[in-house]
């Protein structure tokens, strides 16, 4: 009887359906894509752009254009902040945060993040400057997008960009973000 429970108690086992594995979890997050996926920028799609603040870059004519050129006084802006919006799930925005400023309104205030924005990943991007880069997903009305944060600190100012893109166009502007931040260059100053 003993030894008939004993082979019970080991065979049962095998003869039972296993439950299906749980997925691996990992610490870090997987990357938000792949080389493979991402389309190289174009370069008759830029145009250079310079600022009353001392910077240019080259930008995509994709994210349309500036939404701030058309305000009746351009003095309340002073050039330090760059906004260009082609919709809802595509814009740029880009600024210069400087604690010496004293004409620009809120010279020191970050750009803000979407409320319901969730981290996906960071890392550091380097070019002229180094550029914390942090991306984060969102999902609203709107529809799911990817928001692309980056921070340089240069001479005393921070520069901060957010590019926000349609998530299912990421292999598309995901490298046009990046290769405006590698175009990017502070302007020395005339003596």
């Amino acid at each position: 009887m003993r030894l008939g429970v004993l082979l019970l108690f080991f065979l049962l086992p095998t003869f039972l359906p296993r439950p299906a594995l749980c997925a691996e979890k990992t610490i870090f997050p997987t990357p938000p894509a792949s080389r493979a996926y991402m389309e190289p920028p174009q370069r008759q799609l830029f145009g250079l752009y310079r600022s009353k603040a001392g910077y240019q870059l080259l930008l995509s004519g994709e994210f349309g254009g500036d939404s701030l050129a058309s305000l009746p006084d351009s003095k309340l802006y002073n050039g330090t902040m760059l906004l260009r919006k082609q919709s809802e799930q595509l814009l740029l925005a880009l600024t210069s945060l400087d604690p010496l400023d004293s004409e620009a309104y809120k010279s020191i205030a970050p750009l803000p993040l979407p409320a319901g924005s969730r981290f996906i990943a960071s890392w550091l991007h380097s070019s002229f400057l180094t550029w914390l880069c942090c991306l984060y997903r969102q999902n609203d009305l709107f529809g799911e997008k990817l928001i692309l944060e980056a921070r340089a600190p240069y001479e005393g100012k921070t520069y901060q960009a957010l590019f926000v893109f349609p998530a299912a166009s990421y292999g598309r502007f995901l490298p046009q973000a990046l290769y405006s931040l590698n175009s990017f260059k502070v302007l020395k100053k005339a003596p």
